[in-house]
């Protein structure tokens, strides 16, 4: 809970500052519709997570060409090289997190499979023991097997 914690801090942070550039490249770009479309600044943002995220790295890989142009509305190479980084990591933890997930699933399997097993093996041990101690009532129930009272 804590890994998603972490990721849902770190997402939140690369958009407010990807808000933020897209904010100030919009003004230093107003009227060059090539580079807005580059940077896929017209229309709306994707609303899926990875739609998004797709459409953030590339506005991050492509706005260095223009560092130039964006130094003049505060955004500095420092500040993309950052947030470049900080997408990579988000990346990387969101793959971690993804592994994991998937190595829960395969536990819970293996584990519910040897459930089943166990339980496959005490069914036929029960008949064994009921079997094997037909006349010895009172160590069929020290196993935790009930056996019904017999009226005289």
């Amino acid at each position: 809970m804590a890994r998603t914690d972490s990721i849902y801090a770190q997402q939140k942070e690369i958009m407010q500052r990807y808000t933020r550039h897209c904010k100030k490249a919009r003004l230093a770009f107003e009227g060059q519709r090539g580079i807005l479309e580059q940077l896929q600044l017209p229309g709306k943002r994707k609303g899926d997570i990875h739609g998004l995220m797709s459409q953030i790295n590339a506005f991050y890989s492509k706005i260095e060409q223009y560092a130039e142009q964006i130094s003049k509305f505060d955004i500095s190479q420092e500040e993309v090289a950052q947030t470049k980084a900080m997408l990579e990591a988000l990346a990387a933890a969101r793959l971690q997190q993804i592994e994991s997930k998937g190595e829960a699933q395969h536990a819970t399997h293996q584990r519910d499979a040897s459930r089943k097993e166990l339980r496959k093996w005490m069914a036929q041990f029960r008949k064994v023991a009921r079997i094997a101690l037909a006349d010895e009532p009172q160590l069929l129930e020290s196993l935790g097997i009930v056996v019904p009272t017999q009226k005289v």
